[in-house]
């Protein structure tokens, strides 16, 4: 992150700058996949909504706050003093990637602390394995007459298939173990639809990334500076993030109800932003104060997609844990979110410039809206939790 950030600093040509944003890109994925597997590994499942709730608050302000202050800073201090605050928030966090003790390490010196350790292959040929409640897309899984699985109230030894162990003694050796993981992931109809859900919140955040510095300055004729305090309305409310993610964790079933309605309010404020129009006060105000409640509603329906998400790769692991290995789908299953919102961030820019450049404003914000309805209503109809 560090060099190819420094690469973008001292670039000079078009080469350079694509090659660092490259490098930068496929850094910040490591970075973000790594950090989410390990505060989920690090998390009870009671407090997993708080602390997706504070994942999230820190991600969205990251976001926005971005341009505020690299437009404050680029206006006043010049092109160097940018980079000079992104090298020092690459240092911080070195550093306290550096000092972190996994819960692992520290479980030496407290010894009443309880790991969150994916099921392996002992626990399933003594039959020790927790049971699950599924969702509808159980069969929408892969077969499990590849290999056996034991249930048991004991924990006696069962016994277990010749065909299995067979199975058991090469499953890290099979070639295709890898798309075998990713597809048993993508096979469900809760988590296809969350990561949707995920990809078009992205959408959203980087059109507005995109296209309202430049709609604030041909309207009311701001600077960087201003097109940069725009996005704090916008980016403000998510403060409150880590409060619906302990409203997750309170009622664990308010999750979808929460994301849908997230989403379906967002459509109407977003198509109201058509009436900003002209440079006066009374418009000024206006898209503050819209602009401010996308934020209330972008911070009431990422935490419960990110714990949907979440708890799905959790389910898939304990009902097919011979696909995930020891390791687990954590990883694997952040990597995939992390794309969704990834691909949220390239389409976005060109979903609402072109948009703007071709049919104008008004016709932006009610395809935004437009844009925001669909997961709401897949969500609100078609995700069903146990």
């Amino acid at each position: 992150m560090g060099a190819s950030t420094a690469l973008l600093c001292v670039g000079s040509s078009l080469a350079l700058w694509i090659t660092g944003r490259l490098f930068q890109g496929a850094s910040a994925a490591v970075v973000w996949t790594v950090g989410m597997a390990l505060l989920t590994d690090n998390v009870d499942s009671d407090e997993l909504g708080g602390a997706m709730g504070l994942a999230s608050m820190g991600m969205t302000l990251g976001v926005m706050i971005g341009p505020l202050l690299g437009g404050i800073l680029y206006q006043h201090a010049g092109y160097y003093a940018v980079f000079g605050l992104a090298f020092s928030f690459i240092g911080f966090d070195i550093f306290f990637r550096l000092v972190m003790i996994e819960k692992k390490d520290a479980a030496k010196w407290l010894p009443n602390v309880s790991l969150r350790i994916p099921p392996n292959q002992t626990d399933r040929e003594h039959g020790i394995l927790e049971s699950h409640i599924y969702d509808s897309d159980r069969q929408e899984d892969l077969p499990t007459d590849s290999f056996s699985v034991y249930i048991a109230s004991t924990p006696e030894k069962l016994p277990v298939s010749s065909h299995s162990k067979a199975e058991n003694g090469s499953s890290s050796a099979q070639p295709g173990r890898r798309s075998t993981r990713l597809l048993t992931l993508l096979r469900s109809r809760r988590l296809a639809i969350a990561l949707y859900a995920y990809f078009t919140q992205a959408t959203c955040i980087m059109c507005f990334d995109s296209i309202l510095p430049l709609f604030v300055r041909d309207t009311f004729g701001w600077g960087q500076a201003g097109q940069g305090l725009i996005f704090i309305p916008l980016s403000l409310p998510h403060i409150g993030d880590p409060f619906t993610g302990f409203i997750i964790d309170r009622w664990p079933q308010s999750r979808v109800y929460l994301a849908a309605g997230g989403f379906l309010v967002t459509v109407p404020l977003l198509t109201c932003l058509r009436f900003v129009s002209e440079n006066s006060l009374g418009d000024k105000a206006l898209l503050c104060v819209l602009l401010a409640l996308i934020g209330v509603m972008g911070g009431v329906l990422e935490p419960p997609i990110m714990v949907e998400i979440t708890h799905v790769i959790e389910q898939k692991e304990a009902k097919f844990p011979e696909v995930f290995g020891k390791g687990g789908g954590l990883a694997l299953g952040y990597g995939v979110m992390n794309a969704a919102w990834a691909a949220g961030g390239l389409i976005g820019p060109i979903y609402g410039g072109f948009i703007r450049d071709s049919a104008g404003w008004n016709t932006t914000t009610w395809a935004l809206g437009a844009l925001m309805a669909v997961p709401g209503v897949l969500l609100l109809f078609l995700l069903r939790i146990d």
